[in-house]
């Protein structure tokens, strides 16, 4: 994991921030540190999968993530299929879902304004629980078609003071 982190010191990081790398998602996918909120896992996760580091986006996926198998070994192996296929060419995030989003989310809002630590993006949020609207651009890998765009909203977890990937809620 931490050799292809390491050997992109140089370059803008892939979830389009506009830093570094090892300022941003690197420090992350090194294990330097955690990422400390959900869009800072989120840019982390599509970096990761920009770059394929499979072992980051297991180690980011919560356990009960409906698409997990329970096997670590078979998840990563699907894993690293999508990530092998699919070019991940941008990453916008737009922060809290909608109002007409899922109840869990809406219901989320109201306590994101008195939560502290949140990113800019303001994600819907209590204190073990978050929800993040972001769209993807995206092509198959190696073919040069035309690029795709996926719009998600996304719920992350926190457990034992990490965030992680939870499921995609739309």
């Amino acid at each position: 994991m931490a050799s292809k982190a390491t050997s992109n010191a140089s370059r803008k990081c892939p979830c389009g921030s506009g830093q570094l790398y090892p300022a941003c998602c690197g420090r992350y996918h090194t294990g330097a540190a955690a990422a400390p909120t959900p869009e800072a896992q989120l840019r982390a996760r599509f970096s990761a999968y920009s770059m394929q580091l499979i072992d980051y986006l297991v180690a980011t996926t919560h356990p009960e993530n409906p698409e997990h198998t329970g096997d670590p070994l078979t998840y990563a192996k699907s894993v690293q299929r999508t990530a092998r296929i699919t070019e991940f060419l941008g990453l916008k995030v737009l922060g809290a879902p909608d109002a007409d989003q899922p109840a869990a989310a809406a219901a989320t809002a109201s306590e994101a304004q008195a939560t502290s630590g949140l990113d800019s993006s303001s994600s819907s949020r209590s204190d073990e629980d978050a929800y993040l609207k972001f769209t993807v651009r995206w092509r198959e890998r190696g073919l040069g078609g035309p690029e795709g765009l996926a719009t998600e909203v996304s719920h992350f977890k926190r457990v034992n003071g990490a965030w992680l990937y939870y499921a995609a809620v739309q």
